[in-house]
């Protein structure tokens, strides 16, 4: 499935996040690229802590629930999807150019890195969580957290090349 994504340009990018009641910090939990030739690529990652690569639409868990009874279950949380977020959203109109799995130290598929035009994605499993992030080739990085993106940039003289924490975007 790695090999076949070069040559594919991106028509939408969503990404699913949960968040539990009343909590303002959400967890992303998926990453949906469509493609061009109408297929798509969703990311999440597995019980076992490795990620996993899907050629089907996220699905959500709970459809049709409504909020009355969505309440009668807090525990469970509440799962919302982006379909048009902020950083992921330069992606769009983009084309693949490569794409490279990453493994942990026992040899399980983790990450992958997909390569865009002057773009890359970074998904990796770290804690059983999905981590993403997005790198430009001017030393950009923005590390996605549920639609909240912090940007630092490598290359800025103020900071010393060292990474700044002031730059972040909030919903």
């Amino acid at each position: 499935m790695i090999d076949e994504l070069p040559g594919h340009r991106c028509e939408m990018v969503r990404i699913v996040s949960h968040r539990m009641p009343g909590e303002n910090v959400r967890d992303v939990v998926a990453l949906e690229f469509a493609w061009d030739d109408s297929t798509v690529l969703t990311i999440d990652v597995n019980a076992d802590w490795t990620l996993c690569l899907s050629r089907t639409r996220w699905v959500e868990p709970f459809p049709g629930a409504t909020a009355a009874e969505r309440e009668l279950f807090p525990d469970l949380g509440i799962w919302e999807v982006d379909d048009a977020p902020v950083g992921p959203a330069s992606i769009v109109g983009r084309t693949v150019t490569a794409a490279e799995p990453m493994f942990n130290e026992v040899g399980e598929f983790s990450g992958i890195t997909i390569l865009f035009e002057g773009v890359s994605v970074r998904a990796f499993s770290f804690g059983g969580d999905l981590q993403v992030e997005l790198g430009r080739q001017y030393g950009v990085r923005s590390r996605l957290r549920g639609g909240n993106a912090s940007l630092a940039r490598a290359d800025d003289p103020s900071t010393g090349g060292r990474r700044r924490r002031g730059l972040t975007r909030r919903r």
